[in-house]
Order: structure tokens, then C-alpha cells, then sequence
């Protein structure tokens, strides 16, 4: 029994620390970790055995929800019905779908109420059971609560909604999002992922339905701080008109993340010129509607941003634009003044031309403070010359129309790069031929020594190959019996510059990288690598060892697997997967190339599965060798438990001949 005196203890503590107490006893993982759904039946039970646990126990029970439909359960058994239904054969659980039996009974909301105002947030991984997250309030179910709350807010501290639904979703919904909606809301993130082949969807309703829930949103929540819409597929289904665009931003003054996606609300200039002077917002994620006059309406907003001396932009740190082309990035990175930016992706729906990636480079480098920029992420699915015609790169989806490849990309394009001191996340991937060197990468590696990943270029065609024609009728070398037109563009491969020596400069420099990607010369024979070359690896230069686990190789060659795989098991043992393009080129049997993609694929894949071998070989040797003269055998930091098990079975003495 409780003494009197340890319950006048426990009642002068403060409700926010009875809170957190009952906070510990859920157990919640670190962050990024799966929830063990564990504690909320002790903290009900502690809700019960005394007044003063009760008000904190039950806001850590209700504090997540992953649907307003779990709080039907606080209204009598005869009010709601339940159904199941299952959505889609690739669901694998039928969803509960709930509705009042009687619309025109209005239900006591009074338990209801009680523990809806103690809601905070509403979130699919929550505390509660894994079943609850198959609880889905049917759109009607909204309209009949708010019919019944009346001019009351339901949620009236609710402060996050993270609606994440991968199954089917009837867009309807969004015509009652309101509803939710209320002044303490600052975070608002919607993701949804629907199969609509089996969705019957009005897409002009639709959406007009979701610019109206926007409009409800700035009008309810002016407090807003940050907005998230991914819904996938977009650009056909949702789709808010451009004229509506401003005034359903311009309310919500106190955003600091904007997060779009493609094809949902495209920026037109009016809108960019309103999100530029906005003071508070760090991240913007948006798409750039294609139906304007940007250079015109760009080149105005720079003479006013001059006649005022306004700062455009002051507090951005993260930023991604997705454009038809690079045309319009170039026109409007510059009007980004933060300093404190760290993150900049730019994405190419269309094709691009060369002369523009040298152009976006150095817009990027202009930036008021390069040396802070963290991340530079560049995509385009193609790279035209640039001496083809425009209107036939951007409608063509095939590189067969041009007679060459455009001009490589090297060191005159990439060196202005080096300026970013800071980087640590460097991805450029665009379909255009490179041509870097060894030494141009060792000093890429000694600019940046905090890089968690680095890849230049792509998996698809250009990739290191040049277009050439053959003559009409002429066999390929590679498949016998195939002829091809004289029109017809054939791949012919040509070796690139950079070798595997180039890693070393990685795994000197590069104490974090886990990721590494750009096309390279593999052999390692005697004809073009001496032997005593080979002997000047890292691992024999003092055992360096890094994270890397990822190899980008694109579509390079390479003959002998097993060699390569021993030369990377010195510097990177932990790598596990090498990514090629040559998979994705034989696909058909038959067509050009497929015997030449199959091999090439094939040695890669080996390679991934030999380096940890190899690796773990190599730490036996050492073993033995250490225990031959009485050293003391250390355990590696790299080597996992899995590893570890293997090398264990590896025996600690040397085999008898």
C-alpha cells in the first residue's frame, strides 16, 4: 500500500512530467525505428488508479491517432456501423469503413468530444494496435460530425496530420478535410499512392474538391507552418488551376515548408514573386507551370526587386524545382539570397540542352553562400547537342534522330563544382557522355572529404559510348547474323578515362562515403596495369577502410570479375552491391547488344558477391600472420555479425599441407 506521504509527492509533480513518465512507459522507439506497439494497456490501467494519472494518461493514449475513426469507438455500439472492404487485389487487408446508422439522430458527442480534444496529432505508425490503422471514417461520416459539432472544432488542439494511405482513397474526402482543420494546426502532410485504373474519378470535381480544402485550410489554420502533397499520379488526376494558385497561399504567412508534387499546383510567376517574400519558409518543393512567358516575367521581378532592394527568399535552406527543361532553374536560382541554403535539386522532365548544364552549374556556384551547400542533386532524362534543332529534341524520345552525341561532360564543366567546399551529396544524373580523368577525380575527393555519395551520369544511353553507323549490311561483331540499316545508330563502346585507381583517392580522402558512382576502365591485366602498381593499394599503405556499400559502374566494361573484386575488397570490403546499365539492355533476346549486355551484367553481379569474400580471406591472412608473431588479434570495426559469423568458420590456424 501507497504510504500517504509518497502520494503528496506524486500529486505535487507537475502534469507535464506525469505526462512524460507515462510517455516512457509506451516504450517509443528512437527515431526511424518500427514502433514496438507495447505500454498502452499499463497506461489505461494507470489511468484508473488514481485522479492525478488520469488527465496525463489519458493525453499520452489519444495524444496519435491513426484515424479520426478510432474515436468512433467512444460513441454507443448502435450510432456507427461497421463494414469491411477490401480495395484492389494488391491489398492485403480489407479496410473498415464507418458510417452513422442514422443521419438524422444527431448522437451524443459528449464522450467523444472529451477525448478528441486531447488529440495532437494524427499519424499512420502510431502507438496504438497495427489493426487501427485499417479504421477508415467514410467521407459522409465527416459531413454527419460536423452537422453534429455544429460551429464547434472538432480536433481543437490537433497540431499535425500525416495522411499516408497506399490503398484505394476516395478523393471525395478532401471535400471534408475541413473538418479536421483548426487553429492550433501547424503541419499538414498528405501522401497518397492510389491505383487509379480502379478508381472511378472526376478529375475537373476532383479538383476543384482539393482547391477548396486549401482554401479551407488558410481560412481555419492561418498558423500553418508546413504543407506536404505527394499524390501519385498527378499531373492527370489533381491538378489546381494556375489562377487560383496565389490566394490560396498568400493567407498561410507563416509557412516555412512548401512541399508540391509534380504536376499538383504549378508555379506561375505570380505565385514564385509571393513564395519569394515569404520570411519564415526553408523548404520548397514545386513544379513550374510551362504556360508562361518566364524570361519576360522574370526579367520584371528582377528591375522591382532592384527599385526595392527586397531580399527574396531569406531563409531558404532547401529547395527542388522541377521544370520542363533547365531553362527556367537558370532564370530563377538567382533570385535565391539565403545564406543558409544546403540543399538545391534541380529535375528535367524533358529533354535538355548541353550548353545549359554549363549554365545551371554556374548559377548554382553564383549562390550567395556555395561553401554551405550540403547536397546538389541534377536529373534530366536526356542531354541533346547543341547544334540539334530544339523543337525536335523536346518531342523526340529517342537519341536515334541525332548523328553524334553531345559534348562530353569534363573537368571545364564540372571544376567550378570544387568552390562548394561543404559537399556531401553530389548526384548528376543526365544522359550525356563524361569524360573525366583520375586526377581531376582525386581532386573532386580531396575538395570534398565529407561525401557520403558521389555519381556522375546514368544507366541509359549515351552512357560511355559514342554513335557511330555501320555500313549498310555489315554484320555486328557481337551478334552474328544481325544486320542492321544504314540509318540505324549502333552503340560502339569507348573505354572512359577513369580506372579503378581513381577509388583510392575516395578511400583516402572520403572517410564517409557510402555511395560511389561513374563510369570506369576495369581491366587490370599486365597490358595496361603493372604490377607493382597493384601493390600500392590502400590496404597495404596503412588498412583503410570505408563505409562503402553502393557501386555505381553505369556501363562500364570489365573482363575479369574476380580481379576487380579482390583490388575493391581492399580499400571498400563492405561493399554488397554493384549497380550496372547492362541489365537494363538485355532485356530481349535477339536484339543488338543483348549477348555483350548479358556478359557484362554478369561480371558485375559477380563482383558483388566476391568482395566480402575476398575481404574476409584477407582478414585470415592477417590473422595468421598477427598470431605468427604473437600479436594481439583486435576485432575489425567493419565487419558485421553476419561477417564475423563467416569468418569464424574459416579455421584460426594455418591449414597443414
Amino acid at each position: 500500500m501507497v504510504s500517504s506521504g509518497a502520494t503528496t509527492t506524486i500529486c505535487r509533480l507537475s502534469p507535464d512530467l506525469l505526462e512524460s513518465i507515462c510517455r516512457e512507459l509506451l516504450a517509443f522507439p528512437p527515431e526511424g525505428k518500427p514502433l514496438k506497439h507495447i505500454g498502452s494497456r499499463t497506461v489505461a490501467a494507470l489511468a484508473t488508479t488514481a485522479r492525478v494519472f488520469r488527465d496525463p494518461a489519458l493525453n499520452v493514449l489519444w495524444h496519435t491517432i491513426a484515424d479520426i475513426a478510432v474515436l468512433f469507438y467512444a460513441l454507443p455500439d448502435d450510432i456507427y456501423v461497421r463494414s469491411r472492404k477490401q480495395h484492389g487485389l494488391r491489398s492485403p487487408h480489407s479496410l473498415q469503413h464507418f458510417t452513422l446508422d442514422d443521419a438524422e439522430n444527431k448522437p451524443s458527442l459528449a464522450r467523444f468530444l472529451s477525448y478528441a480534444r486531447r488529440v495532437r496529432e494524427i499519424r499512420m505508425s502510431t502507438h496504438l494496435s497495427v489493426c487501427s490503422r485499417r479504421l477508415v471514417a467514410t467521407p459522409d461520416m465527416y459531413d454527419i460530425l460536423a452537422a453534429a459539432v455544429g460551429s464547434r472544432t472538432l480536433l481543437p488542439n490537433l497540431a499535425a496530420i500525416h495522411f499516408k494511405r497506399k490503398q484505394f482513397l476516395d478523393l471525395k474526402i478532401f471535400g471534408a478535410f475541413h473538418f479536421l482543420f483548426g487553429p492550433s494546426l501547424r503541419k499538414l502532410h498528405i501522401s497518397v499512392i492510389n491505383d487509379w485504373d480502379t478508381v472511378s474519378i472526376d478529375p475537373e470535381e476532383d479538383s476543384d474538391t482539393f482547391a477548396q480544402m486549401l482554401a479551407n485550410l488558410a481560412t481555419c489554420s492561418p498558423q500553418l507552418e508546413e504543407l506536404s502533397v505527394h499524390i501519385r499520379p498527378t499531373d492527370t488526376i489533381l491538378s489546381v488551376p494556375s489562377f487560383m494558385a496565389v490566394p490560396l497561399v498568400q493567407p498561410m504567412a507563416h509557412l516555412t515548408t512548401l512541399l508540391l508534387s509534380q504536376g499538383l499546383m504549378p508555379i506561375t510567376p505570380a505565385l514564385f514573386a509571393h513564395l519569394a517574400r515569404m520570411p519564415y519558409l526553408r523548404s520548397l518543393r514545386f513544379c513550374i507551370c510551362p504556360d508562361w512567358e518566364w524570361y519576360e516575367e522574370m526579367a520584371a521581378l528582377r528591375d522591382q526587386r532592384a527599385a526595392d532592394q527586397a531580399v527574396f527568399f531569406p531563409s531558404l535552406h532547401d529547395v527542388r524545382i522541377t521544370s520542363p527543361t533547365f531553362d527556367e532553374p537558370i532564370l530563377l536560382i538567382p533570385f535565391i539570397s539565403s545564406s543558409q541554403l544546403t540543399n538545391v535539386t534541380v529535375v528535367a522532365t524533358l529533354a535538355v540542352g548541353r550548353n545549359t548544364l554549363d549554365e545551371l552549374i554556374c548559377e548554382v556556384v553564383a549562390l550567395r553562400a556555395p561553401e554551405k551547400l550540403t547536397e546538389l542533386v541534377i536529373q534530366a532524362p536526356y542531354v541533346f547537342p547543341d547544334d540539334a534543332d530544339t523543337y525536335v529534341a523536346l518531342s523526340t524520345v529517342s537519341l536515334g534522330c541525332f548523328r553524334h552525341p553531345p559534348r562530353p561532360v569534363g573537368p571545364r564543366t564540372l571544376r567550378p563544382l570544387l568552390k562548394l567546399t561543404g559537399l556531401e551529396d553530389l548526384l548528376l544524373d543526365f544522359c550525356c557522355p563524361f569524360d573525366v580523368c583520375d586526377p581531376f577525380l582525386a581532386q573532386c575527393a580531396a575538395a570534398w572529404p565529407g561525401l557520403c555519395r558521389f555519381i556522375l551520369g546514368s544507366d541509359r544511353a549515351w552512357g560511355p559510348t559514342a554513335q557511330t553507323n555501320f555500313p549498310p549490311g555489315e554484320h555486328h561483331d557481337d551478334e552474328p547474323g544481325t544486320i542492321r540499316s544504314p540509318a540505324e545508330p549502333v552503340r560502339a563502346c569507348v573505354k572512359p578515362k577513369a580506372t579503378l585507381f581513381a577509388l583510392h583517392a575516395f578511400a583516402t580522402h572520403c572517410p564517409h562515403i557510402g555511395d560511389l558512382g561513374f563510369e570506369i576502365d576495369a581491366d587490370l591485366g599486365p597490358l595496361r596495369v603493372a604490377p607493382e602498381r597493384l601493390e600500392t593499394r590502400p590496404a597495404v599503405l596503412g588498412g583503410l577502410y570505408r563505409p562503402l556499400r553502393k557501386l555505381y559502374v553505369g556501363l562500364s566494361t570489365i573482363e575479369d570479375a574476380c580481379a576487380v573484386a579482390a583490388f575493391l575488397s581492399d580499400a571498400f570490403p563492405l561493399v554488397t552491391e554493384v549497380e550496372d546499365g547492362w541489365a537494363k539492355l538485355q532485356v530481349k533476346e535477339g536484339t543488338v547488344g543483348w549477348r555483350m549486355a548479358r556478359r557484362y551484367h554478369t561480371r558485375w553481379a559477380a563482383v558483388a558477391q566476391l568482395v566480402s569474400k575476398f575481404a574476409l580471406v584477407r582478414l585470415q591472412e592477417g590473422r595468421w600472420r598477427k598470431k605468427a608473431k604473437g600479436e594481439a588479434v583486435g576485432e575489425v570495426e567493419w565487419l558485421s555479425d553476419t561477417e564475423e559469423e563467416e569468418s569464424d568458420a574459416v579455421p584460426d590456424s594455418e591449414p597443414e599441407d
